[in-house]
């Protein structure tokens, strides 16, 4: 069964701003805990549903990156726009590829078992919210 957990964050929910989402968005069961791909061939390959499947670091990650869109939008126009359901798809789907390769990249590790990229997960992080992914 499909489930919602809020990411207990206390920045992230101190910056959770309702308006950024619609009753339509947050029903949409893409978004939600084990929540996968809606594309056909995507389900179809058991790889793909792997990485497009929705989980708490994802979730977080998709949350933050909404939030940000919202902001940027809030700015421009002094209401804000929220996404619609294909581009909340969309979102999801792009978050979880990134979630999953800041995953890859965090347990990559060279002959000696050193980390290979520990300087710079944060960055890439920060501008995967940025949309820079």
């Amino acid at each position: 069964m499909l489930s919602y957990k809020l990411p207990t964050n206390e920045l992230l929910i101190s910056t959770l701003n309702p308006a950024a989402f619609s009753n339509a968005l947050l029903l949409d069961e893409r978004w939600l805990l084990e929540g996968g791909p809606q594309n056909q061939c995507a389900r179809a390959s058991h790889l793909w549903t792997r990485i497009l499947t929705m989980d708490s670091a994802k979730q977080r990650l998709f949350i933050e990156r909404v939030l940000f869109m919202f902001g940027i939008s809030a700015r421009k126009s002094k209401t804000g726009t929220r996404l619609t359901l294909a581009e909340w798809n969309a979102e999801c789907d792009r978050m979880c590829l990134a979630g999953h390769i800041l995953r890859e990249m965090s347990v990559a590790s060279d002959d000696q078992g050193d980390q290979l990229f520990p300087d710079i997960m944060d960055a890439v992080r920060t501008r995967t919210i940025e949309g820079y992914l």
